[in-house]
């Protein structure tokens, strides 16, 4: 799968911990749950920032990775083989 390339240890980047990070492609993922709701002002600081080392990152409901996994490791994979990352 496609979680497999990409690291789960809570990677820290500036103050910052990223859910799933790809070194080699500097892309991060977030799987956005509950936490997240009424941070919107928060998430999109803290993308602009990891952004600003370089990253690029791709958010995720978790409720979409639920309902639709195939189309979330299709999005994912996309972003891996594009040319900016």
């Amino acid at each position: 799968m496609v979680f497999e390339a990409l690291s789960n240890c809570r990677h820290g980047c500036d103050r910052y911990f990223a859910d799933f990070v790809r070194e080699a492609g500097k892309l991060i993922v977030e799987l956005d749950g509950a936490a997240h709701e009424g941070r919107e002002d928060y998430d999109e600081n803290r993308t602009r920032t990891l952004e600003l080392f370089g990253y690029a990152v791709l958010r995720f409901p978790n409720e979409r990775v639920l309902a639709d996994s195939g189309g979330t490791v299709a999005d994912i994979l996309a972003a891996l083989r594009s040319g900016r990352l």
